[in-house]
């Protein structure tokens, strides 16, 4: 069956019909000292500023590798706006769950829904003039299910050779090849309603760029991320680590070209969260997402302090959580009671979950799994773990902990809130006698999280998905990051795996959902991870400075999501 696309392929240029108009001054009788033509001159309007072409698009650079030296590879993590204006995907997401072309101009899939089958726009073009090709796709994939630390490949786990790919047997991924020069042709083992999302969050990069470069290093490679380029709306101009940087529109995109010229990334690392918001109150950011910004109540302070500022509330699948390294660490501090089920059981005991979702008013709500209670996939049968610190106590004798153990807690996020519920969870743990060290981590965390792991807990952020089940694509084996953590790959293959596949080819509304029960049942009886609460998402903009199609914040999908750059004009 084949799906048409709709691009936007039009812009909507008014070639100085703004710009270059001026007024005409009201019929006068003409002056017998000068020529008519003068008199017209003299009155004429001035040419109305366009602040799209003159002004400055003011955003913030951050980066879970910090913005030292070089730019964060997409697969890795987005934390800001960069990697969706400078690269191109196959498809992005739209509010409504559908999908629409970006380097697609249509796709086909196979009646068994296992082969896709995608023809790239002839006209698409990096910023150096090379063409986009399929092997330009087909080379973004592999890197992106290749590297150990991508985030992307857990929902693309089902193309065929993905595990063949992750365990070293294979270097190529065999479900994935170039037909043509325009056409990419990607069959999966099983059908995966999650593919396209997927891909929606696969950035194509430059295969020429990466001459020689092995998949695994193609995301740290310094030579291409000092000053990455991609065949999106905007280009990379000036860089100044640790700094900030700038983009221009990319005069060789093959769409819409960006509604905005100018854009300026300013990087907050040295002061953190607190910095950000200090820019948002004095009026040098005009959007912000993520960390700094998603709690009701700082925003409340922002909007108070900026007038020109507007809030909006994201409904989003957004959880915060904790999860456990059961697999040890690079030092000699590891605390090997996490590996036992009955001590992470008694931990989630120890946590006051309505106390910590409290601190977010009615923003959040106490977490019973990583699917929110007012979701239709939500599993009713599951109840809110209580506070109870004697039956954690007892929990915790029977597995005969260790008390003068400590169980060190990272996080990254540095905001007050956070600083607050560390301390509200370090009460509870010590009213049963164990030690809780919360440390707050900077610097490379994928390095920190994954390759260090001198850590027991962590507590992160879960789900912000399209679809909230996609969030268990954490718990199913992939070869992923997280398999280095979680570790028992066979078992929980065997669990969360087969349920979570069930859930992806699913064809009905009954099918899905017992898969998704499923997997909350599952999850409450490992806890492998332990949600705390949901959290909608919070987005800022400076309303007197930025204007944009507001539909974009209509779902929490932003690493994915189509930002309709074209519609954005700076006014004010």
């Amino acid at each position: 069956m084949k799906k048409s696309i709709a691009m936007l392929l039009v812009a909507m240029m008014a070639l100085g019909v703004l710009a270059g108009c001026t007024a005409t001054a009201p019929a006068q009788t003409a002056s017998t000292e000068a020529p008519a033509e003068a008199t017209a001159e003299a009155t004429a309007a001035p040419a109305a500023e366009d602040l799209s072409e003159t002004g400055t698009l003011k955003l913030a650079w951050v980066a879970g590798i910090g913005t030292n030296s070089i730019f964060e590879c997409p697969y890795t993590d987005i934390k800001c706006l960069y990697p969706n204006m400078l690269f191109s995907t196959l498809v992005k997401a739209q509010p409504n769950s559908t999908f629409t072309g970006d380097l697609a101009t249509e796709y086909a899939v196979s009646d068994d829904g296992l082969v896709y089958t995608f023809k790239l726009n002839p006209a698409a073009t990096f910023s150096d003039g090379t063409a986009v090709t399929a092997s330009d796709v087909v080379f973004s994939i592999n890197t992106a299910i290749a590297y150990e630390k991508s985030w992307v490949k857990q929902f693309m786990k089902n193309i065929v050779g993905v595990a063949d790919v992750t365990s070293g047997a294979a270097t190529e991924l065999a479900g994935v090849k170039a037909i043509d020069a325009n056409t990419v042709e990607i069959t999966e083992g099983i059908a995966d309603n999650a593919l396209l999302y997927g891909l929606a969050l696969t950035s194509i990069l430059p295969a020429h760029a990466f001459e020689g470069v092995a998949y695994n290093d193609v995301p740290t490679n310094e030579t291409f991320w000092s000053k990455p380029y991609g065949s999106g709306q905007y280009v990379i101009d000036q860089v100044s680590f640790p700094n900030y940087f700038t983009m221009v529109r990319s005069e060789s995109y093959f769409g819409t070209p960006a509604g905005i010229k100018n854009v300026l990334f300013t990087s907050y690392d040295a002061g953190g969260n607190d910095a950000i918001v200090s820019a948002a109150i004095a009026g040098d950011l005009d959007f912000i997402f993520g960390d700094a910004v998603n709690d009701s109540n700082t925003m409340k302070n922002i909007v108070a302090q900026n007038a020109s500022m507007v809030s909006a509330v994201v409904p989003s699948s957004y959880t915060r959580q904790f999860r456990f390294n059961l697999t040890g660490s690079t030092d000699d501090q590891y605390n090997t009671f996490v590996q036992d089920v009955r001590v992470r059981t008694a931990f989630e005991l120890l946590m006051d979950k309505a106390t910590c979702a409290a601190f977010y008013g009615d923003q959040a709500n106490a977490a019973i799994t990583m699917i929110n209670p007012n979701d239709s996939l939500f599993d009713t049968s599951l109840k809110l773990t209580p506070f109870d610190v004697a039956a954690a106590k007892a929990l915790l004798d029977e597995a005969g902990y260790d008390y003068s153990k400590t169980v060190r807690v990272l996080y990254y996020y540095s905001d007050q809130t956070t600083a607050d519920i560390m301390e509200v969870l370090r009460q509870g743990f010590e009213q049963a006698g164990v030690k809780f060290e919360p440390f707050l981590a900077s610097g490379d965390l994928a390095n920190i999280i994954y390759t260090q792991r001198n850590w027991d807990m962590i507590y992160s952020g879960g789900g912000s998905v399209a679809v909230p089940a996609y969030g268990y694509a954490l718990l199913a084996p992939d070869g992923g990051n997280w398999d280095s953590l979680f570790g028992n790959v066979e078992e929980r293959a065997a669990t969360y795996g087969a349920s979570y596949n069930q859930f992806l080819s699913a064809k009905d509304e009954a099918t899905a959902k017992a898969a998704v029960v499923a997997l909350q049942q599952q999850q409450v009886k490992d806890k492998y991870d332990i949600d705390l609460y949901n959290l909608s998402k919070m987005v800022a903009y400076n309303g007197a400075h930025v204007q944009f199609d507001t539909s974009i914040l209509a779902g929490d999908y932003q690493q994915s999501k189509d930002y309709k750059f074209e519609d954005w004009k700076l006014i004010g």
